[in-house]
């Protein structure tokens, strides 16, 4: 049997979990740990605590409050984290008694196991300095993609250029004229 736990993060992501896997079908298996968001690093810490392995994917985001600019680094998929399992029995009850921890995610088969596979894509979209990266690359100029929010929602446009990480140049037609208009990465999706 297999059940989905879909999470929205800064990009949405679907983390495919498998109930009741056989402990032989892979080499390393991690349990997915509810915490409260934005105390996943608290909860992280006490595990670690215990002596078990963890994995808190994150990235950077830029607040702006008060004419104020500042980096931040955010939980990947906010309120969650993983732990290494391997194959022993009784990890979840272990974690489920630890300071932080809401719950292992779980049904009524058990808990449920991440592949050592979806660990290791995750790692692999980090940069050097440990942190999931997130930018326009997705986008390339002359493509013809959609605005998702803000006041040009549902509008669509041609992608132009991307300025940093989380802002793009796009050009958009009014009137019967090309305006270059910049909005944020975030916002644009790609027309099929």
């Amino acid at each position: 049997m297999r059940e989905t736990l879909s999470t929205v993060g800064p990009r949405s992501a679907k983390v495919e979990l498998q109930a009741g896997a056989n402990p032989s079908s892979a080499l390393s298996q991690w349990l997915c740990v509810r915490t409260v968001v934005g105390r996943e690093g608290y909860a992280q810490q006490s595990i670690e605590a215990l002596g078990y392995e963890s994995y808190l994917p994150k990235y950077e985001k830029i607040i702006s409050h008060a004419r104020q600019r500042r980096v931040v680094q955010r939980a990947f998929f906010p309120g969650y984290f993983f732990v290494a399992a391997g194959h022993t029995l009784g990890v979840a009850a272990a974690i489920n008694r630890t300071r932080g921890v809401l719950a292992v995610v779980g049904g009524p088969q058990g808990e449920m196991r991440v592949p050592e596979q979806l660990i290791g894509e995750l790692r692999a979209r980090e940069n050097t300095s440990g942190l999931i990266e997130m930018s326009a690359n997705s986008f390339r100029p002359g493509q013809k993609i959609q605005i998702v929010a803000g006041p040009f929602a549902g509008v669509t446009a041609m992608f132009a250029e991307s300025s940093d990480d989380r802002r793009a140049t796009i050009l958009i037609e009014l009137l019967g004229k090309s305006h270059a208009v910049s909005v944020s990465c975030s916002a644009l999706d790609i027309v099929i």
